[in-house]
């Protein structure tokens, strides 16, 4: 409930006050340049804080004898308003160390002057002023409901700055964006808060220094020299922001000292402070507020803070294009009236993204002359006709149900409904409770009388095609169908030939391609080829190497796209589809063991190739006969440093011929230093080979820790086909 409460909230404040915050950041971003091109400038000094304030206004005292007045602004620019020789008043910033004229001072510029405005008022004048304010206090609450998002997110506060993987979507940015730049973005709205409040409430005013009683005895009236005002000594000029000079050598004329905290009033006569006012609290939240807003002391967070103005910019349309696609595609197009519908489809999906497999699913249906319809876990009622119902669900944060499935449970205990179900739980394994909501669901159907299961309950981790289709056919086997599910429509990309071997002893080859989608490519992602001869779609596992695509390819006597590719000429071009596979990513584990057969080596070649060396990695291989190694042996050789052990395993020699499973059975105590050390064991190549390597894992696990293979499940990452 209280999850629901901070979805709502984030997504309420940032449509009602999402066109003043992105005004405010675009006005934001331009005012950012302003620091720092003003501490850019050769009027702007750094070191003022080595700088005596008494030596400095000696200096520029015998440059300009008739100076009126000296400022320090917050880019370090010295300005005085002196009195020339014509009897006309000068303002010119001038060197401090040298009190010498280096610049005229020039107006600021228009267009600072026209986004100030903007940002500050809407040119509404306090009406506009208001506006933001409210706006401000907004942006505050929308930085602390994703902060809770975030929290329910990742499980934990240390959990939020793990790094993610990479898939390019909306989603994918908005977190990013929003947990590395969440303090920046708070500051930027609490002090932009804070000023509307003082402008509007609080009002604060620093004390009228000149009201105060004179105690000073001015009987002894000679004025002492600027050298000899004791009270300069005990000030830097990094520490004051303006003096006025007195009018005229009087008792009753004072130096009058603005420093960054405190007001003085400085006697001509005693050459000390006569009154002083400090800064109020209040006036302080007030400066620090100013600062921390503008960025004018810093042209480093002036930085952070132009940064941080895109970074919300950015925010406002991931966050516009995440809403847009939950709406559009949780909008489910039923050609079948709800209680005619002898299949039903469940969907629990945070972004949206689950009911495109829903749809491939009920497209398969629909093509069989079968009545599906669609709908949210939420739109959950008494279905009349249904004979089975199919839920599919994400998993929210931290085990809790996706947005649209916040009603589900409940509305289960309430409907008796007589089917049989079947749930496939969508999640990834990076988080702590991988598709826990989907179990939970699964649990609760199993405890309602009148449901009955169709088949056992599956998970499809980081969007792992093949695991979906591997639940399909259960369920295929299941009703007796045969259920052709349509692979997802994706755009095809281009790829050049560079390189392409000869087959080998085992009628295996290599292909180099080059592709401009390459920065969009991880090694263990999958290339799907198309022949135009059969239609049928084949997929292979892409290395990553040199910046190009690796394939590694066996020629079937009668593979239509086997023989169409060991047949490309360099050069020569073809279109296939890149399909991200991120649940086959080499990821962070610094504990990494490769296990292969035949021509599966190939993502493993890429991983290597582009793994920092502190990560420990083992390669279990199998081949046919030793030459079979000589196609791979150069990817093998150029980073023979980053491996710690290569076995090899050959099937087909005279002597000692093994399989890679046998190797696994030779080397426990690799496997078990893996394992125990949160490493992780990845498997390509054949499902033979799979199912016989995971019978040995689990047979030393059974030996040596007396558990079994079930307890590292999510450590053993496959792709076998």
């Amino acid at each position: 409930m209280l999850q629901k409460v901070w979805r709502l909230s984030h997504l309420a404040l940032a449509l009602i006050a999402g066109i003043f915050i992105l005004l405010a950041s675009i006005t934001g971003l331009a005012l950012a340049t302003e620091p720092v091109i003003e501490h850019s400038k050769a009027t702007s000094f750094h070191h003022l804080d080595e700088l005596d304030l008494e030596t400095a206004l000696l200096n520029i005292k015998a440059e300009h004898p008739e100076v009126i007045s000296i400022h320090r602004n917050a880019y370090n620019q010295i300005s005085i308003e002196t009195i020339d020789e014509n009897f006309e008043s000068q303002s010119f910033y001038i060197n401090p160390f040298t009190g010498k004229k280096i610049a005229n001072i020039s107006e600021r510029s228009a267009i600072y002057e026209f986004n100030t405005v903007l940002h500050r008022s809407l040119f509404l004048k306090s009406t506009g002023r208001f506006i933001i304010g409210l706006t401000a206090i907004f942006l505050i609450l929308i930085v602390i409901s994703g902060f809770a998002l975030l929290l329910k997110r990742y499980g934990s506060f240390r959990k939020i700055f793990s790094k993610e993987k990479y898939d390019g979507t909306a989603a994918y940015w908005h977190s990013l964006a929003s947990k590395y730049f969440l303090i920046p973005l708070f500051i930027i709205a609490i002090s932009g808060a804070y000023l509307s409040v003082d402008r509007f409430l609080i009002e604060s005013q620093p004390q009228d220094i000149w009201d105060f009683e004179q105690n000073e005895n001015t009987a002894e009236t000679e004025i002492l020299e600027l050298e000899n005002i004791n009270t300069f000594d005990n000030f830097k000029v990094s520490e004051i922001l303006q003096i006025d000079f007195p009018f005229a050598a009087s008792p009753d004329e004072y130096f009058y000292v603005k420093l960054v905290n405190a007001e003085l009033l400085v006697s001509q006569v005693s050459g000390q402070a006569i009154n002083r006012v400090s800064e109020t609290p209040a006036l302080k939240t007030k400066r620090w507020s100013f600062h921390l807003h503008t960025g004018d002391f810093s042209w480093l967070w002036s930085i952070i803070l132009g940064l941080s103005s895109l970074v919300l910019v950015g925010l406002f349309i991931s966050g516009i294009l995440i809403w847009l696609k939950r709406i559009i595609k949780s909008k489910a197009k039923n050609k079948c009236p709800k209680d005619e519908a002898e299949i039903v489809i469940l969907v629990g999906s945070e972004t949206g993204s689950t009911f495109g497999y829903a749809s491939r699913l009920a497209e398969a249906f629909i093509k069989l002359k079968k009545k599906v319809y669609v709908a949210s876990l939420n739109q959950y009622s008494k279905f009349e006709s249904a004979q089975h119902l199919l839920i599919l669900s994400s998993t929210y944060g931290d085990g809790e149900a996706p947005y649209n499935a916040s009603q589900f449970l409940q509305k289960l205990k309430n409907i008796n409904q007589k089917a049989h179900y079947s749930v496939l739980g969508f999640g990834s394994t990076d988080y702590p409770k991988f598709c826990a909501f989907a179990e939970k669901v699964n649990q609760e159907l199993h405890k309602k009388e009148g449901l009955q299961a169709l088949t056992a309950y599956a998970t499809v981790n980081k969007n792992n095609e093949s695991e979906f289709i591997n639940w399909t056919s259960e369920l295929s086997r299941a009703l007796d169908l045969n259920l052709e599910i349509q692979p997802p429509k994706e755009a095809q990309t281009t790829l050049k030939i560079k390189e392409i071997s000869c087959l080998n002893c085992d009628q295996n080859f290599t292909l180099c391609l080059k592709t401009k989608k390459i920065n969009n490519i991880q090694s263990g992602d999958l290339l799907a080829i198309t022949p135009k001869a059969d239609g049928r779609e084949r997929l292979y596992s892409i290395a990553k190497v040199d910046n190009k695509v690796l394939l590694s390819v066996k020629k079937h006597d009668m593979g239509i796209c086997s023989t169409y590719l060991s047949q490309l000429e360099k050069n020569k071009t073809f279109k296939a589809k890149i399909r991200k596979h991120p649940s086959f990513h080499l990821g962070n584990k610094k504990n990494v063991i490769f296990i292969a057969n035949g021509t599966g080596i190939a993502p493993f070649l890429g991983m290597i190739d582009e793994a920092k060396t502190e990560k420990e990695m083992h390669v279990f291989f199998g081949l046919r006969k030793p030459e079979s190694f000589e196609l791979y042996k150069d990817y093998f050789n150029r980073n023979q440093s980053k491996i710690k052990s290569l076995n090899l395993a050959y099937s087909r020699q005279e002597q000692n011929s093994q399989y890679v499973q046998h190797l696994i059975a030779q080397h426990p105590e690799t496997i078990i230093k893996c394992l125990q050390n949160d490493g992780c064991i990845m498997l390509c190549g054949s499902l033979a080979m799979e199912k016989e390597v995971k019978k040995e894992i689990d047979k030393i696990l059974k030996a040596k820790l007396l558990t079994n293979i079930n307890n590292y499940s999510l450590q053993i990452i496959c792709d076998c086909y």
